[in-house]
Order: C-alpha cells, then structure tokens, then sequence
C-alpha cells in the first residue's frame, strides 16, 4: 500500500497540470469565432472551409462566390426522408416568402440515395424557392456535420455565426439572425 503523502501529492501535480492544459487549450480557441446556438450556449468555429456545391440544376457554387459577393448565407442540411427537415424547410420557405433578405439560403442534401431527379421533385413539391445541393460528402466531414436538420449561418466574411442540430432553432431564431445578417451591409 501507497503513503498517503505521495498520492496526495501526486494528485496535486495531476490537478495542477490539468489547470495549466485547461488554461492553454482556452487560450487556443480564442482565435476561432464564438457562435450562438439555439440553447443559448457557445461554441468555437473558424472560418467556413473552402467548398463547392453541385446544385440540383447543374450549377456549382463556391465559398469564394459567396465572399465575392459579400453575401451571408444559411445552411441547412437535409434528408428528403426527414419530417423535422420538411417542416423546417417549409419555415424557412415562409421567412422569404414574407420578408427580405440578402442572406442567400441553400438546402444540402445529406441523403447519398438520392438522385438528381428526386431532389428537383422535392422542391417542387415543396415549393422551395431556394437552391438546393446535391450531396457533398467532403463539406459534410469538414464541418463534421452528424445529423439530418443541422443548420449554419456565414456571415459575408466566411465566418460561421451559427450553427444548431437535428430540430435546433425556431422561425423566430431565424428571422433575427438574417436580419442580424442584413445589418452587416455597408
């Protein structure tokens, strides 16, 4: 059996090298961007990686289009099969059906089962007056997107604002952030 002396003091080197990581891993994240979440709690993200996405007309679209235009823009990646991801289509669909933006709004598949075809079908059926892209399976892992119904906001800089999941955020939630995003022209 160990003296009681040296795990105490063993524990206190362990506690105090713990605070030293702690310290210097807080000290990393502050050079990424700090975004809201629905929750109200924060989270570190850096700039959006570079990417390009196959829309469902034929067209691509990249992130330096976006930071050309100086355009924000919404992200929200979606299964055809999801009725969370439906529903939340449809409010974004109403939010610009009833008000305007410049924030320009996509929807990614994340479904690798569906075809171009279907997902021009989906849009019609919903009426979806925004673009949506195929499934891009190198965006999905570098921004380590998990689940159906996630969403991200860009700002015209590139930098990620925000960022929920799977049935996160509200109509009301969303409407703040475009506007917040519309103040940011000059």
């Amino acid at each position: 059996m160990l003296p009681k002396k040296n795990i105490t003091h063993s524990n206190s080197l362990f506690a105090l090298i713990l605070i030293i990581l702690l310290i210097l891993s807080s000290i990393s994240c502050n050079a990424n961007s700090v975004i809201f979440t629905s929750n109200n709690t924060t989270e570190n993200y850096s700039q959006i990686p570079d990417f390009s996405l196959k829309l469902i007309d034929g067209s691509f679209i990249t992130k330096s289009d976006f930071i050309e235009q100086q355009s924000p823009y919404f992200f929200h990646f979606f299964s055809s099969s999801c009725p969370k991801c439906h529903s939340e289509l449809i409010d974004l669909k109403t939010i610009l059906d009833t008000n305007e933006y410049s924030v320009t709004v996509i929807a990614i598949n994340v479904s690798t089962t569906n075809t171009t075809e279907h997902l021009k079908t989906f849009q019609e059926n919903l009426q979806l007056p925004f673009n949506i892209a195929e499934f891009n399976n190198d965006l999905i892992i570098k921004l380590k997107i998990t689940e159906q119904s996630t969403k991200i906001a860009v700002d015209k800089s590139g930098n990620i604002i925000y960022r929920d999941g799977f049935g996160q955020g509200n109509p009301e939630q969303w409407i703040e952030l475009f506007k917040e995003l519309d103040t940011e022209k000059l």
